[in-house]
């Protein structure tokens, strides 16, 4: 469990801040190579950081798909996604209304990377979206 909930933590941190880059908005996401490109760099560090505490990160899936495949392949797989209203139901609406919620989860997240000694500057990067995201949205609880 405590793999499972450490993975999921550096990849919803990851989606909402490259959401929050791309102004709330998934479909805009999905446009942007650089940020699909930040987004794929970002998750795969996080996932570094998930090793480098010593478990494994799971589900498999999202290993394989953020560690083992080209990155050329998970760009286009979460450009393709992003562009989707599924992709609006199942992140863009909850982002947009978790501000708050992700600033908590990705400060968790900057914890852990410190204590485990992995710089994770692409991570970084999106982490600075969450918090600008989470002070100008007004649901957020900050």
């Amino acid at each position: 469990m405590d793999a499972w909930l450490k993975t999921h933590a550096f990849f919803v941190t990851a989606v909402c801040g490259a959401i929050y880059q791309a102004g709330g908005d998934c479909r805009r996401l999905s446009l942007d190579n650089a940020a699909l490109e930040l987004f794929v760099t970002a998750v795969s560090e996080g996932f570094g950081v998930v090793r480098a505490t010593g478990l494994p990160v799971t589900p498999f899936s999202l290993k394989v798909l953020f560690t083992w495949l080209p990155r050329s392949f998970a760009v286009g797989y979460w450009r393709r996604f992003f562009s989707t209203s599924t992709a609006e139901y199942i992140f863009g609406a909850h982002a947009r209304a978790a501000a708050g919620e992700m600033l908590e989860v990705a400060r968790d997240c900057r914890a852990l990377a410190q204590t485990a000694g992995v710089d994770a500057v692409s991570w970084q990067r999106l982490m600075t979206s969450i918090e600008s995201y989470a002070r100008s949205s007004p649901a957020s609880a900050i």
